[in-house]
């Protein structure tokens, strides 16, 4: 029987393509009819199949939001849209993806420890939640995303002046190189004003959002 609100229905499979099985796999409303937003989870079987109940019609984004390794990441399968009564189809790739070694500074160049970094990639563009990690003793922290554009970001606080502190970075994510040096990067907190309708943040969205725009 197909759920009367409408729902989606996939498998995740490897670069391979074998299905994968005991991966949660999400989706999340970019808008939908109830305007509550909301999703569903379910974990992946023996066939790598998975069936998403959404809340209501509307549109959804699909993504991977528990893995059995974490090494293995997959591009988002968004702005798909569930209409009532019907199955929507989705289609999920798990690859390796490329580790990223980070580091946070304050506006001294000093290190910030016990921090939490933000980011949205194509495996969590915006307006999905961020991908999160925190910072060790000496500042750093370790990302593993999807080859592709990503926008990491991270506050501080104020400055003496009462500003917002904020690092941001925008980057493209290289395809995995296991003969290569980690790629790096650095966020350096800085004074931050906030622009009402800012273009970047069309850059750091999902295909879901731009049909919206």
């Amino acid at each position: 029987d197909i759920a009367e609100q409408g729902e989606v229905r996939g498998v995740i499979r490897d670069v391979a393509g074998h299905p994968v099985a005991g991966v949660t796999v999400a989706c999340g409303a970019v808008i939908n009819d109830s305007g509550k937003g909301g999703g569903a989870n379910n974990v992946s079987d023996a066939n790598g199949s998975f069936r998403l109940l959404v809340p209501s019609p509307g549109i959804y984004n699909v993504y991977v939001k528990k893995s059995p390794d974490p090494n293995l990441v997959a591009a988002v399968d968004d702005g798909l849209i569930v209409v009532a009564g019907k199955v929507t189809e989705s289609q999920l790739t798990l690859i390796r993806g490329t580790e990223i070694e980070g580091l946070l500074l304050n506006s001294d160049d000093e290190p910030v420890d016990e921090a939490t970094v933000y980011g949205h990639s194509l495996a969590h563009p915006a307006p999905m939640g961020s991908e999160t990690w925190k910072t060790d003793s000496a500042g750093k922290f370790r990302a593993v995303l999807v080859p592709g554009t990503a926008y990491l970001y991270a506050h501080g606080g104020k400055d003496e002046a009462g500003q917002s502190l904020r690092a941001e970075l925008s980057m493209l994510v290289p395809h995995r190189d296991p003969r290569a040096a980690l790629p790096r990067v650095t966020l350096k907190l800085a004074p931050s004003k906030s622009i009402f309708g800012d273009p970047t943040w069309v850059k750091r969205s999902s295909r879901g959002t731009r049909i919206l725009a």
